[in-house]
């Protein structure tokens, strides 16, 4: 009698234990991809060397001259976009992007609310992030003038570095460092005789590297689907750096239409509400996009 009680507690218990799990499937484990040392921040040192005196700060205001700078790129963008920009236009780049560097910068931020969370979205602006410091570079270089070279590329690192250091969105703060190599590269050449300069813009460079291989690593698995659920779900839950778990987050309204399987799937939606109510704005916004996310614009993405 008693075997027969166990028996048919046992019995109970196992049915139940199967209940819950189909009820509650695991979501899949994180691979090796995004192990606590990848999710770990990443940013350039404090320590590295100065190799662009800041100007003298003027009374202007460097934000609103960037935003000027951004609005004539969007409005001039066929032109600056084609094969042959004219010489007026590159000249009203250089000349806004020097004057820029001459100036303050105050705030937070740098344009990222020009740039939305959700995939796929176009910024305000276009590609002038994109395009500006490399149409300013190739435009100094044609002078063959060291000096004007070297004033414009200076000025561009500066954009750069207010881009990295201010920006809070990955993509802007992406550009920041791409911005800030490119400048560094055309310094190098005209630097080239000075080797203590040589040293510091080489360790930038090195820095420089080191973070960008680490960001793009992990913006290749966001984006990707072909990457594991689990990884992307680690990136918007456990990286250390906010900004990498909000682009993350704004990821998983695409990852939602498929999931691969149902516990991925509840994970997917678990995390999304969580970051509704994230008290970090950045955060909150990406969940609501990706909770507004719909197929329409999937198929856009694709």
């Amino acid at each position: 009698m008693k075997i027969g009680i166990i028996i048919s507690a046992l019995i109970v218990l196992l049915v139940t234990g199967v209940i819950l799990i189909v009820a509650n499937p695991p979501a899949d484990k994180p691979t090796s991809k995004t192990a606590p040392e990848v999710l770990a921040k990443q940013a350039l040192p404090a320590d590295l060397p100065r190799i662009v005196e800041a100007p003298a700060a003027g009374e202007g205001d460097a934000r609103a001259i960037y935003g000027r700078l951004f609005k004539y790129y969007a409005t001039n963008a066929r032109q600056l976009e084609g094969r042959n920009p004219s010489e007026s236009q590159l000249n009203a780049l250089t000349r806004q992007v020097k004057e820029a560097a001459g100036e303050a910068y105050a705030g937070q931020g740098f344009f990222d609310d020009q740039f939305a969370f959700t995939p796929g979205a176009q910024a305000t602006y276009g590609a002038a992030l994109e395009m500006i410091s490399g149409l300013v570079l190739n435009h100094a270089r044609e002078s063959k003038n060291d000096a004007q070279i070297r004033e414009a590329a200076q000025a561009v690192w500066i954009m750069g570095n207010r881009a990295y250091e201010h920006g809070q969105a990955i993509y802007v703060r992406r550009e920041g460092l791409r911005i800030m190599s490119d400048a560094i590269s055309v310094l190098y050449q005209v630097d080239k005789g000075d080797a203590q300069q040589v040293t510091r813009l080489q360790a930038w460079l090195d820095a420089i590297g080191k973070v960008a291989a680490n960001w793009d690593a992990k913006t290749q698995m966001i984006r990707s689907v072909r990457q594991p659920i689990a990884d992307l779900l680690n990136i918007a839950q456990n990286d250390q750096d906010p900004a990498f778990r909000a682009y993350a987050i704004s990821w998983l309204g695409v990852a939602k239409f498929n999931p691969g399987n149902r516990g991925n799937e509840k994970a997917i939606h678990r995390v999304i509400q969580a970051s509704i109510n994230d008290p970090d704005p950045a955060i909150a916004q990406a969940g609501k996009e990706a909770e507004s996310f719909t197929r329409e614009q999937l198929r856009k993405l694709h």
